[in-house]
């Protein structure tokens, strides 16, 4: 299998902390989707997404429905739906996460939640990137039928 296209798509107000979030996805192997609203002043300085949805916010369901449909007429193999103060996994790649996702979800009709990094509080003797699905990844198969 051929490295797979794996993308992040982040809605954001474009807090000062974001450029330095979205540099970590890259550095990961993750191309970078965002959805920005037009009233937000930062958005014209932000650097290194590959899509941008430069719109009225409609809240971040919507949001991430949006970003997921338009990186799927991008080709992605695998989408990850994802706060603009989450990170990846800083010890494994997009790709090999990917091809863990696809080997169990062929034609990408799951969603799964990796949690191998430990983020976030610990609540009940768990990691909150253990307790919550925060930052699914989803593939074609299920954004298809999901908007069908």
């Amino acid at each position: 299998m051929s490295d797979p296209n794996v993308w992040v798509c982040i809605p954001t107000a474009l807090k000062a902390h974001v450029q330095g979030i979205l540099q970590k996805w890259k550095d990961h192997g993750y191309r970078i989707a965002l959805f920005t609203d037009p009233s937000t002043a930062e958005g014209k300085d932000l650097k290194g997404h590959d899509l941008l949805i430069h719109s009225a916010y409609p809240g971040v369901w919507r949001a991430w429905n949006a970003l997921a449909k338009a990186v799927m007429a991008c080709g992605a193999d695998v989408c990850v739906l994802a706060g603009d103060d989450m990170e990846p996994d800083p010890s494994r790649t997009a790709q090999e996460i990917a091809r863990e996702y696809l080997q169990r979800w062929p034609g990408g009709w799951g969603v799964m939640q990796p949690t191998g990094d430990r983020q976030g509080d610990i609540i009940g003797d768990k990691w909150n990137s253990q307790r919550i699905c925060g930052s699914p990844w989803v593939g074609p198969g299920w954004i298809r039928r999901g908007y069908s």
